[in-house]
């Protein structure tokens, strides 16, 4: 399916422009892909923006570098580009050889169609605005399903690590409801997660800790056995994260990803502190970080003082307060707000 005069918010914004004007002053075509696209279909606003092309990363970097753009070539497999412009990130990734020849659009489809994950990240546009639809992701977003591209064994097989994304997804885009079949397709396979690097797997945990559907997942990924080979320990009780969920609801603040750390670390089969060092992974705290968010997991047996918030600072406080919060539940909701 194909669809005109598709203008994402993003397509408009300054920086996008820009880079659009540089790679066709630079006879670069490019497609927007994936994320940014299924992100606008919802209304969200993206991360970052993808974009794909069939010429050679080395002809984008050199495009990027007389424009005085920094730029990092994260990923040389695939050619991935990775700049910022005023603060926007943008990663274009280089067709494989046996797709770029011909007009990018077909090469993007037979692309995305082999080597994507989920029909709704197989999404992509024309920088003109022409959406293309080819595998029904459009619909299956709509209806808050998480389809698999291909064969879905031999896709967990090849990348172990869509075994997460999968979850993801279905905590982020699926209203956390799986498909019971994919889920044990996913646990038969899970052993593959020792193929992904450590960090991958505990980031990837974190990221479905935040999504509105997301204690609902980890519970169903902790039954299955998939969330211990995930982080290398197991999680007893999900109820502090629900409950983290519904006071961030009331207050009406994002989801906020250190809680849900302090929270699964006091939750741990393994001493909290070793917990917590795992799940800080991702995010290369310093010692002097691990042992500030050490403490707050100790304080837990203190009533807080509302000095502390002199020391901590408001954000580092409201932390400490929320964690605090989650944990004790109750009809306790007067006295966290009042220390807020």
């Amino acid at each position: 399916m194909k669809e005109t005069d598709f203008e994402p918010e993003w397509l408009l914004w300054p920086q996008t422009q820009a880079v659009l004007r540089l790679f066709r002053y630079a006879t670069i075509p490019v497609c927007f892909v994936g994320g940014a696209v299924r992100d606008a279909l919802l209304g969200r606003t993206p991360f970052e923006i993808d974009l794909i092309t069939n010429v050679s990363a080395e002809r984008v970097m050199a495009v990027l570098e007389a424009a005085g753009i920094a730029f990092q070539h994260r990923d040389p497999a695939i050619g991935l580009v990775v700049f910022f412009l005023d603060g926007v990130r943008y990663d274009i990734t280089q067709l494989a050889p046996a797709y770029a020849g011909g007009e990018l659009t077909e090469g993007v489809a037979a692309y995305v169609g082999k080597h994507y994950d989920f029909t709704l990240n197989a999404l992509y546009m024309t920088p003109e605005g022409v959406l293309y639809d080819d595998f029904g992701g459009r619909a299956d977003l709509k209806a808050g399903a998480v389809v698999f591209l291909n064969d879905i064994a031999q896709a967990l097989d090849d990348d172990p690590y869509r075994i997460l994304r999968y979850f993801r997804a279905v905590a982020a885009f699926g209203k956390g409801q799986g498909d019971a079949k994919i889920e044990h397709i996913c646990a038969q396979k899970s052993d593959g997660l020792k193929r992904v690097g450590g960090w991958k797997r505990y980031q990837e945990v974190l990221k479905i800790s935040q999504a509105k559907g997301g204690v609902a997942v980890l519970e169903r990924m902790a039954a299955n056995g998939i969330l211990f080979k995930a982080l290398d320990f197991t999680v007893s009780d999900f109820k502090p994260l629900e409950r983290l969920a519904a006071i961030e609801a009331e207050l009406g603040v994002l989801p906020d990803v250190v809680p849900r750390m302090l929270l699964l670390a006091l939750s741990a089969s393994i001493a909290p502190r070793a917990a917590l060092n795992i799940l800080a992974q991702p995010y290369g705290w310093s010692e002097d970080m691990l042992g500030y968010h050490g403490w707050i997991l100790g304080s837990l047996k203190s009533r807080i003082d509302p000095q502390w918030r002199m020391i901590m600072g408001d954000e580092g406080f409201t932390r400490l307060v929320l964690v605090h919060w989650a944990m004790e539940g109750g009809d306790t909701a007067a006295y966290y707000r009042g220390l807020l």
